[in-house]
């Protein structure tokens, strides 16, 4: 008789991906919980400047192979990162009161209103990578 692959959840997010676990959809353990919340934190502290990303590179990448959900936790990170250069850069083309769709540094898609951006990431951006993708409202400028 064949053993049986071992069974985990889907949100024990840490081992989400390794071959032979068989996923389950039954409600996260809060050890499981603990877990991801602790990478996450984790995560944040190597994306916190420069140094840390460059320094720390290898294990952000492994940190976000294993799990969706920490490698939606970087890219929005990022995001936020990079919505401070493009923002400025934007705002200085005249853009305001707008939303930008940003994705691995650069604007995938915009829209007048959050609904208007959204529905344009649906129409635009390949499903795989939409949950990626930073929502950013560049605000008026105050005068």
């Amino acid at each position: 008789m064949e053993p049986h692959a071992p069974v985990i959840k889907t949100w024990d997010c840490l081992d989400a991906y390794h071959p032979g676990l068989e996923l389950t959809s039954e409600a996260p353990t809060k050890s499981a919980k603990q877990a991801l919340r602790k990478a996450e934190e984790k995560l944040k502290f190597y994306l916190k400047n420069e140094r840390n990303r460059q320094y720390y590179w290898d294990e952000i990448e492994e940190l976000i192979e294993k799990s969706h959900d920490l490698a939606v936790s970087y890219h929005q990170e990022m995001g936020k990162i990079n919505a401070r250069t493009l923002g400025k850069r934007l705002r200085g083309l005249g853009f305001q009161n707008i939303w930008f769709g940003i994705l691995q540094g650069m604007t995938v898609c915009s829209g007048k209103t959050k609904e208007d951006l959204e529905k344009n990431i649906s129409l635009v951006v390949p499903n795989s990578m939409q949950d990626y993708v930073y929502k950013y409202h560049l605000k008026q400028t105050k005068k």
